[in-house]
Parts: C-alpha cells; structure tokens; sequence
C-alpha cells in the first residue's frame, strides 16, 4: 500500500512540474531572450542609397516582411537623389534592392522587393493597437551606419496629427529611419521613423497596421524600379559657394540662389532698393554699429578725401603721369600736411564698415518681398542674387541648378 502511494505521488508530481516548467519556458520576454533577438535582427538589414553618380546619399534601415524578398521601410530613407539600393545583412552579405512596391509619401512608407535570394525570414507582425503605456519596446536598425543596433524603452503612447504616430523612448539616430520596432511578444508593431532633437529619447515610429494596408492595397502594376521611382521626382541639386569653387563650376545665369538673413540695407548706397542680407544677429549687429559710428563722425569721406588719407597712410608715393582731376588732387594733398586726425578716423571707420559689408553680406539685387521685408527682418529668398568677387567669404548661401536626367 505504501509502495502505491509513492508511486501515485511522484506520478502527480511529474504532472504537475512538467506544465509549470513549460510554462516558464513560453513567458520568456522577448527582451530578455538573446537568442530570439539574434533571430529577429538577422531579418533587419542596412539600407545603402548611392546617388546618379554613384556617390552614398544615405544609410537606412529596413525589415523583412509580409513575404520572402519583402522589405519596409521609410519612403524618405529612399528618395531625393536616391538611384540605387544596396542591402547589407548582419552576416555581410550584400544584395541590391531592384524595385519599389508601394509607397506612400504622406505617411513615410515604401515597401522594397530584392530579386536575390536572401533566405531572411519575414518578421512576425503584431498590432500597435494593443499596445499599453510603459510596455516594453525594442529597436532593431543601422543607427549611423552601426548595423543592427538595439535599444530597449517603453512605449509612451499615441500622437495623433495629420498620421498617427507611436512615441517610444528605445533610442534611435539618423540611420534608424526604417527599423523595426517590436512588442516584448518579438512582434513588430511600427516602423521607427522620427525624433524630437529638442528632447531626449522623444522618439516615434508608424503603426505596422498602416505597411499592411499599403501593402494590401498595391497594384502590381504599379511596381517601379528604383531608377523609375527616382524618375518620379524633379531632381534639383544644391551646391555651396564652396563647391562650385572647388570644382570650378561656372555660375549662369539660369541658375537660381538660395539664401537668408537678415535684411539690412545700405544708408550709402546710391541704390537703396538692394537689400543685403547678413547671416546671424552678431553679423548684422556688427554692421549697424559700424555703420553708427561711421555716422557719428560724418558719414563716408568724398572721393577725393577718401583716397588723399588712404595713399597717406599707406605711405605711397603720389601717383605721376596723369592729368585725371583726382589724380592732380590727389598729388597736391600728398604734398600738404598728413590729413588731420578726424578725417583719419573717418577713413578706418568707413574701411572697418566696407569691410564687415564685403565680408558678411550678401547683396540681393532688387529683391522686394511684395514691401513686407524691412530692415532687421530674417527672410528667406530664392531669386538673382548679385555675387562678387569675395565669394569665399560670404556666409549662407548656395546655388541650385536643375540635374541633368
């Protein structure tokens, strides 16, 4: 009878271990669980977009999904002057993006398909609608070109604006745009695609459920390739001042520049209806306080004066073999007694306040904006722009000209 009884015992016992250990097993977190997150992050990959030149434009990040060959991702990760694709897998195997599936601009999703034979498994998909406040969350992307970096953080909740959106704190940087974002079930439940720079770890990402409706709603014929897609767009390039000097490329006049600052406009200038624009406050503070000086003393010496105290004090000999009325004037004050002390100060405060013009300003020619922009005003323009010879020194601008296609 006892004999019995043990075995009787020990069989209950077996049944009521074995389901409690199994138990435990199945409600491991997904964040908590290396090897599950090993296997999810092999199905992120590393997005490479090369311009028409074959120059890298960008690095991104996107995940299998939906089915083998499959890919999402942001639309902006991949367009602008983006002409080719290359994916990298965690493993360093590389294979080329060929086409575009679906994408839909407003809400920031493109979903991208590889002719290759990458044997990645498409990503379990869950639903963000699920989602409570302080639940665990988990980025998997290319943060910076880092392939398959993860962050950890909670879910904070929804924003709602023109999409929804959902705020997390798993970190993410540029580069992120396109990762996964998972539940603590290893399901996806958003596409990471933006943060507030303002904050810390102010991060958001879309809902998985609107991938899945762009991809139920995708017309076969509407499949572009990458180079159709970039087609889609009007390409302008922008080029610094620097640039088109390194590379001697020629200004024309079909080109259109792009600059801002501040409005400032010449008390000297014969032609007052041309704005000059500074670029920062301390620019343009730098401006009107010498301009305020050189008032002070009288405004800019004549001709004649202005050029009688230069060649004094430089020290230069007077100038010979002309018979120009400046020159003869010139020649008879260099003859006379060094200039007196107020007209000197009027000669370095009216070259400090040339200077600072040269240097810091910008001139725009005839540009009015309708009579609303006045002096101090901060604008941004887009027309002729007259550009001199000091280009190298001058601040905030840059040349747009349309990109052969």
């Amino acid at each position: 009878m006892k004999k019995t009884l043990s075995l009787l015992l020990a069989f209950i016992l077996c049944f009521s271990i074995i389901p409690f250990s199994c138990a435990s097993a199945a409600d491991v977190s997904f964040s908590d669980d290396p090897k599950a997150i090993q296997a999810a992050s092999n199905s992120v990959i590393m997005l490479s977009c090369y311009d028409k030149d074959g120059n890298l434009y960008a690095t991104g990040s996107a995940f299998a999904a939906l089915e083998e060959g499959v890919f999402v991702t942001n639309c902006h990760v991949i367009k602008d002057e983006v002409y080719s694709i290359k994916a990298q897998m965690e493993s360093g195997l590389e294979f080329a993006i060929s086409s575009v599936v679906a994408y839909d601009d407003e809400r920031d999703l493109a979903i991208l398909r590889t002719e290759a034979k990458t044997g990645l498994e498409p990503l379990p998909l869950g639903s963000s609608a699920d989602l409570e406040r302080g639940e665990k969350v988990i980025a998997i992307g290319s943060p910076l070109g880092l392939i398959n970096t993860l962050s950890i953080g909670l879910y904070s909740g929804t924003l709602k604006d023109e999409q929804t959106f959902l705020q997390f704190s798993a970190a993410i940087s540029h580069g992120s745009s396109g990762g996964a974002l998972f539940n603590n079930q290893g399901e996806v439940i958003g596409i990471t695609s933006a943060s507030f720079t303002e904050g810390q770890n102010l991060n958001l990402a879309i809902p998985i459920e609107d991938a899945v409706e762009l991809w139920e709603k995708r017309e076969d014929s509407s499949e572009l390739s990458i180079s159709d897609f970039y087609d889609l767009s009007d390409h302008i390039k922008a080029y610094s001042v620097s640039y088109i000097l390194s590379h001697r490329r020629e200004f024309s006049s079909g080109m259109i520049i792009k600059t801002e600052g501040f409005v400032y406009v010449d008390p000297y200038s014969e032609r007052r209806h041309h704005y000059y624009l500074l670029g920062t406050p301390s620019d343009y503070s730098a401006i009107c306080n010498a301009q305020e000086v050189l008032q002070s003393l009288g405004g800019p010496l004549s001709d004649y004066d202005y050029y009688s105290v230069k060649r004094s004090v430089e020290g230069e000999p007077p100038i010979v073999d002309s018979n120009s009325v400046l020159v003869k004037y010139l020649e008879e004050q260099y003859e006379k007694p060094e200039p007196n002390g107020n007209k000197i100060k009027q000669y370095e405060a009216q070259t400090n306040y040339e200077n600072l013009l040269e240097k810091t300003a910008v001139l725009v020619s005839g540009y009015k904006q309708n009579g609303t922009a006045d002096v101090g005003d901060y604008i941004l323009i887009q027309g002729e722009i007259s550009i001199p010879e000091s280009i190298p020194r001058l601040k905030n601008v840059s040349v747009i000209s349309h990109m052969d296609a």
